[in-house]
């Protein structure tokens, strides 16, 4: 894995895999870790918005822009509460919008953007 910082508190995360489905399990994986720490309710819980895709062929300009859009309409997502997450960018979102709900804030919550693709 090879992460490159992108832009402010953006990052390019690359990841070998030889498919969506070892990509979607990743974000399964850090979605778990991510719901384990804030579960000791820590004084900034993390959120996480994302883009994810699958880099087979084709302009990595395009495929960068294309995770981008993916991870700014999560993160859009986020800031209008939306309990419904993105289809393309499920793995994170379903799990902390119920984890979420009716939960007591511990103060001011930070998010980190983060672009995951493969």
């Amino acid at each position: 894995m090879r992460v490159f910082r992108f832009a402010g508190g953006e990052f390019i995360v690359l990841k070998a895999t030889d498919s969506p489905d070892g990509l979607d399990a990743y974000l399964a994986n850090v979605g778990e870790n991510l719901d384990r720490y804030n579960r000791g309710n820590p004084p900034y819980p993390l959120s996480l918005s994302y883009g994810k895709s699958f880099f087979e062929e084709g302009s990595l300009d395009e495929f960068i822009k294309q995770v981008d859009n993916r991870m700014y309409k999560m993160k859009q997502e986020h800031h209008a509460g939306a309990q419904q997450p993105h289809a393309d960018n499920d793995a994170l979102s379903a799990p902390r919008a119920a984890r979420d709900k009716g939960r007591r804030s511990h103060g001011k919550k930070r998010h980190r953007e983060a672009r995951i693709a493969d």
